[in-house]
């Protein structure tokens, strides 16, 4: 959950920042930005998650073939 918070703060940070800087339009443009840099980083933290999987896995296991 700690990883969740510290990886959301900075989105939400440049959310609230490229909105200030350029307003879009509309609220719909708005929520479609936040919407396309959340799954952006969603899609990061699991690449993420799996890396860490296999680097562990690789340490304890080491060579399976």
């Amino acid at each position: 959950m700690e990883r969740f918070l510290v990886g959301f703060m900075p989105l939400s940070v440049s959310v609230l920042h490229q909105f200030l800087k350029a307003p879009p339009t509309s609220l719909k443009a708005f929520i479609g930005l936040f919407l396309w840099k959340w799954r952006l980083m969603w899609i990061g933290l699991t690449l993420l998650q799996l890396g860490l999987v296999e680097i562990f896995a690789l340490r304890k296991g080491g060579s399976e073939e």
